[in-house]
């Protein structure tokens, strides 16, 4: 390499092309020092060598640093690009849903991480609920689960079950009821 065909995202020295290392960039041909590679801005990343450009970080992730982009965790979202801390990660409060990356899917689908999620409203009786913000998937205090819908009491035949939690009491029947006839 020459002065004049040294690629971008590197630097040529003694004819010899060097990549410019993770967190910078190089958007000059025919650079010939390694301060010809510049650092990214916070929020963005250049995660391989060689880079010509930096990208912003992603939704649903953080840049903590020029040379990594992480995933937000398990059951949060970050619908912002140029994020740099897990903070930016935020969850979906009680009573609503989180749907991921557009898509109207269930809210179990976004708790693998890394989403650009939007929280919606439930139905008011609802702690958590189905994409559609009517379906109860877990009841408010006082309230029981029952065929996807949150009562008061629970019918005739059926038992009120609270595991001894605050939230999420199921109406169910007895183990008689639930008996199999052979």
């Amino acid at each position: 390499y020459n002065t004049s065909t040294c690629p971008l995202g590197h630097f040529c020295q003694d004819r010899i092309a060097t990549a410019c290392p993770k967190g910078t960039f190089n958007n000059v041909t025919g650079q010939t020092t390694v301060t010809s590679c510049k650092s990214c801005l916070n929020g963005y990343v250049a995660l391989s060598e060689s880079s010509a450009s930096c990208s912003i970080c992603s939704k649903g992730a953080y840049c903590p640093n020029t040379t990594s982009q992480i995933l937000c965790p398990k059951g949060t979202f970050n619908n912002l690009t140029g994020q740099t801390s897990e903070n930016s990660c935020k969850t979906c409060t009680a009573g609503t849903f989180l749907t991921c990356n557009n898509s109207n899917k269930f809210e179990l689908a976004c708790n693998r991480g890394g989403h650009d999620g939007i929280c919606y409203r439930c139905h008011d009786q609802c702690h958590k609920c189905d994409i559609d913000g009517e379906t109860c998937i877990e009841c408010q205090h006082n309230m029981y689960l029952y065929n996807s819908t949150c009562v008061d009491q629970c019918p005739e035949n059926y038992v009120e079950k609270a595991y001894g939690r605050v939230v999420g009491n199921i109406c169910e029947l007895p183990l008689q009821y639930n008996a199999i006839v052979v």
